[in-house]
């Protein structure tokens, strides 16, 4: 897919440079409650494949089809949202999750529910909530050897609970990784911190309302800390850019460079919509970029861009238009909605 030529055109992403973001302000830090040493695993194993993205490939999927730079494969089944580990693609589709490698698929967790995989910072470990079992049980793998290397279920309810209406009305879920460690969120939404190593688990924080993830939780490969306040937002690899969501996918994120000046990058045409997919360093931005109004949508298609953030930076086409409908918009690694 070769560039393509455009316009600027009126609709703007107002984007905002800022130093200091990464302050606590919404973040958490840890208590530190030990609470007990993780059970043993099961001894399963997760597929490894043998997919390579080659350096400067980008990885989209819409509908059944994922997209690695100019491969592609249609799995046959709506992914709803994927990521990209060191030797191949895991999805969910329909709350259960499976892996393909562009040559073969598998299922590998039957129900996922409301939780989504994540990768650790270094992208080796996928981590998400098994609803397979009863309690449900945080489940982390180790994407170079396939093997499982935590199951653990603190504070899933326990097994004389009535778990299918406790899970209903509770909302455990997935945090992410530091290094070391797992986060998960229990049914009532304290923070669990599990060690990759077996070693004990804590409580970093009481069951004080959910939503609010620990500071000590890294973003995956390509993504960017997320802005907790507000209507959310993203910020850059090098804690100097902001992109703060204005509502949706409206995304002319506010910004301002360090003298306080607003900076404007265009999206092209008339696009109004932006998806971040990911950085591609520490000032440039990619996504999909649409024309759309009303609810959360890209429009009836989007195109690929890579904004450079800086001061007099721009968009650049990366793709020709991509077809979208009601049903289908295009997915990032690691996002929902690519945000």
């Amino acid at each position: 897919m070769g560039p393509r030529g455009k316009r600027r055109g009126a609709w703007m992403v107002r984007l905002v440079v800022a130093l200091g973001l990464l302050g606590p302000a919404g973040l958490l830090t840890a208590c530190g409650d030990d609470v007990a040493t993780p059970g043993a695993t099961s001894g399963s194993t997760i597929p490894v494949g043998d997919l390579t993205v080659r350096p400067g490939e980008l990885v989209w999927a819409v509908g059944s089809t994922v997209h690695v730079g100019d491969r592609s494969e249609d799995v046959g089944r709506r992914i709803d949202q994927f990521v990209v580990g060191p030797h191949g693609i895991y999805y969910v589709s329909h709350g259960s999750l499976w892996f393909t490698d562009l040559d073969r698929e598998k299922r590998v967790v039957e129900r996922l529910r409301f939780t989504s995989p994540v990768l650790s910072p270094d992208g080796r470990y996928i981590g998400f909530l098994d609803f397979s079992t009863a309690p449900a049980s945080t489940v982390v793998y180790d994407l170079e050897t396939g093997r499982e290397t935590v199951r653990d279920d603190s504070g899933m309810g326990d097994a004389k609970d009535d778990l299918a209406d406790l899970y209903e009305d509770a909302e455990p879920f997935f945090l992410g990784f530091d290094h070391e460690a797992a986060y998960s969120q229990g049914v009532d939404d304290s923070v669990f911190r599990i060690p990759l190593d077996g070693s004990d688990v804590t409580v970093q924080r009481r069951g004080t309302g959910s939503g609010r993830v620990p500071a000590a939780v890294l973003p995956p490969p390509g993504q960017g800390r997320q802005i907790r306040t507000g209507l959310g937002g993203e910020i850059s690899p090098d804690g100097t850019v902001a992109l703060r969501n204005l509502m949706n996918l409206r995304f002319r994120p506010v910004a301002r460079t360090g003298d306080g000046g607003p900076l404007d990058v265009a999206l092209g045409g008339d696009r109004n919509r932006f998806a971040i997919a990911g950085w591609l360093d520490d000032h440039r931005v990619w996504g999909a970029a649409g024309r759309a109004r009303g609810a959360v949508s890209l429009g009836r298609s989007a195109t690929l861009v890579a904004c450079d953030l800086r001061p007099g930076g721009r968009c650049e086409d990366l793709s020709d238009p991509i077809p979208l409908d009601d049903h289908h918009t295009v997915m990032f690694d690691g996002r929902w909605l690519g945000f």
